[in-house]
């Protein structure tokens, strides 16, 4: 955390911010570490996840592309020693690693695709502490919002909110994902994600009813509180003069670029997907079985 002197444009401190490990032995729901495990924030902290999931998806583009390779040369009867070779690549420690994380993205990926159906599930079902991955025991890196009211610091990450007066000792002050902070009229409003709306006033957190899920801000147009926020209930045609390329890039991974129906032929790839992590999986077992047996 970064405090500032605007009038001079001088940093004034940088603060680390270190939450005590019985401040963070929180139970989650099983929506929060699918979405986590999915996006690369759910193993190892310091961008560890990120790497794997890169790791795994840049080693899934080569076996994808030596597969077709491989079973083009067979098709036409080319060259089976090139082939060969090909395929002893699909075969070894490298590849299989690669798998495991594969195989993670490839479930969490269908769950996604048909959230609707598992929401109730996923939400209800919590997480033992005792169970969760390393990242969970210090969160260093996932600071989502900050407030700071004139005597207390606060942060927000996936677990809830933090509180602290001297940016050294933290204490936590209310759970449940907190994606953004926002102070309007003296209260502090929390926005959740998979977690509940909700404002700070006196001291006491008081849940908001029917408003929209991760909204970014908050404002007051005649008298009356709106949330600003990036969802719509309108289905509007796309501006291709200004659409951004990560919007693009977004609905090419979600399948809503190509149809509503789309996110089936992506679950056939994912069942595809794991099927042939598992299968090549075993046959490396066997085949390295085989030759301890031999020598």
């Amino acid at each position: 955390i970064y405090t500032i002197d605007l009038s001079k444009n001088v940093i004034l401190n940088k603060t680390t911010v270190e939450i005590a490990t019985k401040d963070l032995q929180s139970d989650i729901p099983l929506s929060r570490i699918v979405r986590d495990l999915h996006v690369g924030g759910g193993l190892f902290d310091d961008g560890i996840s990120v790497l794997l999931n890169d790791y795994a998806a840049l080693f899934l583009i080569f076996l994808a592309l030596s597969g077709y390779y491989v079973w083009y040369l067979i098709k036409t009867k080319r060259s089976a020693k090139r082939a060969r070779k090909l395929i002893k690549l699909h075969s070894n420690i490298f590849a299989i690693l690669a798998a495991l994380f594969l195989i993670i993205l490839a479930i969490t990926g269908v769950v996604f695709n048909h959230k609707n159906e598992f929401r109730n599930f996923m939400r209800t079902t919590q997480i033992s502490y005792n169970v969760l991955p390393p990242i969970y025991r210090s969160l260093k890196e996932d600071i989502w919002a900050i407030d700071y009211d004139g005597e207390n610091y606060r942060v927000g990450n996936r677990l809830g909110v933090y509180k602290s007066q001297d940016l050294s000792n933290w204490t936590k002050e209310d759970s449940g994902f907190a994606y953004r902070m926002n102070r309007l009229d003296g209260k502090l409003f929390v926005s959740g994600m998979s977690s509940t709306n909700r404002f700070l006033e006196n001291d006491k957190y008081t849940v908001i009813p029917r408003t929209p899920q991760m909204f970014r801000n908050v404002i007051n147009i005649d008298n009356e509180i709106a949330f600003l926020h990036f969802k719509t209930t309108q289905v509007l045609l796309p501006e291709y003069e200004n659409v951004t390329l990560y919007s693009i890039i977004l609905a090419i991974h979600d399948g809503s670029f190509f149809s509503t129906w789309w996110f089936w032929l992506y679950d056939y790839a994912a069942f595809t997907l794991i099927v042939l992590s598992l299968t090549g999986t075993y046959r490396w077992y066997i085949k390295k079985r085989s030759r301890r047996a031999k020598s």
